[in-house]
C-alpha cells in the first residue's frame, strides 16, 4: 500500500484521519497543575467525587486558573503504556469541555484501573457527570430546533 491507499491502525479503528494535533486543540500549559503542593492541596479537600473510570478533586483558591492535575499512579498502573493511556483519556475527556468548566478551581482527576476498558467518550461522559456534581459543568445552551418548511 503506497500514499493515499494506506491507513494506519487508529484511522481504521475509530473512522477518523489520523495526522498531526492542529495547534488549538493541544493541551497548553497554562492549563496544566504542575506543582506537587497544588495537587497535595486538592487531594487533602474533604470533598470527592468518586466514578467507575476516576476521581475528581477540586481545589479551590484564589490563585487557581481553572487548571488540570492527573495522576495515573504506578500502583494502580503497573506498566507505563497504561499510565500513559489513562493519563491521555483523562486530559481528552477534560480538554474537550474546558471551556464549560468554570475557572474558579484546580481539578485533580485521579485515574481508576477500569479506564482501561473505557472508551474515550464513556470517560468523557462520567468527567462531564462528576462536574456536574461537583458544581463546575454548565452544559452549554441548547438551540431550539428550527422548522422545516416545504
Amino acid at each position: 500500500m503506497h500514499g493515499s491507499e494506506a491507513t494506519s491502525n487508529r484511522e481504521q479503528r475509530t473512522g477518523q484521519p489520523q495526522g498531526p494535533i492542529s495547534h488549538n486543540q493541544r493541551f497548553p500549559q497554562w492549563r496544566r497543575l504542575k506543582i506537587s503542593k497544588d495537587f497535595e492541596d486538592a487531594l487533602q479537600q474533604p470533598t470527592r467525587w468518586v466514578g467507575k473510570f476516576m476521581v475528581m478533586c477540586l481545589r479551590r483558591a484564589p490563585d487557581t486558573a481553572g487548571r488540570l492535575g492527573v495522576i495515573a499512579s504506578k500502583r494502580t498502573f503497573r506498566k507505563a503504556h497504561e499510565r500513559n493511556r489513562a493519563k491521555r483519556l483523562l486530559r481528552e475527556a477534560f480538554r474537550k469541555h474546558a471551556n464549560q468548566i468554570s475557572g474558579g478551581c484546580d481539578i485533580v482527576l485521579l485515574g481508576r484501573y477500569r479506564i482501561l476498558d473505557a472508551g474515550g467518550l464513556i470517560v468523557e461522559t462520567e468527567f462531564l457527570s462528576l462536574a456536574g456534581k461537583a458544581g463546575i459543568w454548565s452544559p452549554p445552551p441548547v438551540e431550539p430546533a428550527k422548522e422545516i418548511t416545504a
